[in-house]
């Protein structure tokens, strides 16, 4: 407790525990490269879920502006997890996509590990997971089946978080 002189946690730990994994890798370089491979990942993840969603042409011309936006640029060398929740949050679109408009069972525990993890990288990601739920239920609206093996995985990640916040 903070009467005691403890330590506070005040953010979640994802992100610096990969900065902690690229400094065991390569030592301070790869500390620091940490936020670029992320920005890369997400750049990647961006363009993946966009072709998948509307097209290779949009998302080919949708990442070439976004790679070269001040926004990117500036998050992607600065190290703040934007990145980190960028990649994580448009794989797990990609995966939902995979699962629940192709049948691709294999990618709906995938979608929900990725999309219920983000939540440890900012607690902002509640917002966006707010919105990938209404996509849900829409798809559920349509007649798509969303099973348990996305449900379960998701809502056991938020049910962590939720008890891992109560902590910080």
């Amino acid at each position: 407790s903070r009467d005691r002189g403890e330590v506070v946690g005040q953010f979640p730990h994802a992100f610096p525990v990969w900065i902690a994994v690229g400094y065991a890798i390569a030592g301070l370089s790869g500390a620091l490269n940490t936020v670029g491979a992320w920005a890369l990942l997400g750049l990647l993840s961006v363009y993946f879920a966009w072709s998948r969603l509307i097209g290779r042409l949009a998302a080919t011309i949708g990442c070439t502006l976004l790679a070269f936006n001040l926004a990117e640029v500036w998050f992607a060398r600065y190290p703040n997890s934007e990145m980190m929740q960028q990649a994580l949050l448009f794989a797990g679109i990609l995966a939902a996509s995979r699962a629940y408009r192709d049948g691709d069972l294999f990618f709906a525990p995938v979608a929900g590990l990725l999309l219920g993890s983000a939540v440890f990288v900012r607690f902002d990601t509640i917002i966006l997971l707010a919105i990938v739920c209404g996509a849900l239920l829409l798809w559920a609206a349509d007649g798509v089946q969303i099973g348990l093996s996305f449900l379960v995985p998701f809502f056991a990640l938020l049910g962590a978080a939720a008890i891992y916040y109560q902590t910080l």
